[in-house]
């Protein structure tokens, strides 16, 4: 069992990552980043849901607890219940992290078993900052060499027996869980103050709003 380890606070490195943004954080945003990094300096496990809808920038707030965790020397990983997530995952942080030095890498189902082994030799060396996965990052055989941050996303498309393996990092690392739409547990969980909740109502300037529509089945 690791002995518990909590984050230093750089508060110019992480403004200079703020400022490396394209577009100006809403105040929810600011107060769910300043949550966040809060937590991770608290002498206990951060143990955080973040919620609202799509395009509310919800990965652009876990960037700044990823960057938090790189910046103390500490691997962090993303995890994602589906495939193509990942990879879209994986283009936003290349991108977001291009002028920072950051070693990043994304294993999928659809990397060979060679490029696997490299992947997971290079992780137990730490030849990579921030990992992107799908739920194979839970097994067991998975060697970090210092992982402190597990950054969930889509929380609620996980299956129990994958909830079941992410109780098992709990105990050790900082868990953020981001979700649009969280299971109820989950839900019921935060607003009892069992886990902490961040909420982002105001949307981006730039966002567009969902319309929805309601009609009648039609096959065709």
């Amino acid at each position: 069992i690791k002995k518990w380890f909590w984050f230093i606070l750089d508060k110019k490195e992480i403004q200079k990552f703020q400022n490396s943004f394209d577009f100006y954080y809403t105040i929810d945003q600011e107060n769910a980043i300043n949550d966040i990094l809060n937590d991770m300096s608290k002498q206990k496990p951060m143990e955080r849901v973040l919620i609202w809808d799509v395009w509310f920038w919800k990965t652009e707030v876990a960037f700044n607890a990823v960057y938090n965790a790189i910046i103390n020397k500490k691997q962090a990983a993303i995890i994602s219940p589906l495939v193509v997530l990942a990879y879209e995952h994986y283009s936003k942080a290349l991108e977001r992290f291009k002028d920072f030095w950051i070693n990043i890498e994304v294993l999928t189902r659809f990397e060979s078993s060679n490029q696997e082994k490299i992947v997971l030799e290079k992780l137990k060396n730490w030849k990579i900052d921030l990992i992107i996965w799908t739920h194979k990052l839970l097994s067991e055989n998975i060697i970090y060499k210092d992982l402190w941050l597990l950054v969930i996303d889509e929380e609620h498309k996980f299956w129990v027996q994958q909830k079941e393996q992410i109780q098992k990092f709990k105990n050790n690392i900082d868990i953020l869980s981001m979700s649009a739409t969280p299971i109820p547990r989950s839900l019921n969980m935060a607003l009892n103050w069992i886990k902490d909740v961040s909420i982002l109502q105001k949307a981006p300037d730039i966002r567009k709003w969902v319309e929805t529509y309601v009609s009648k089945f039609d096959e065709n």
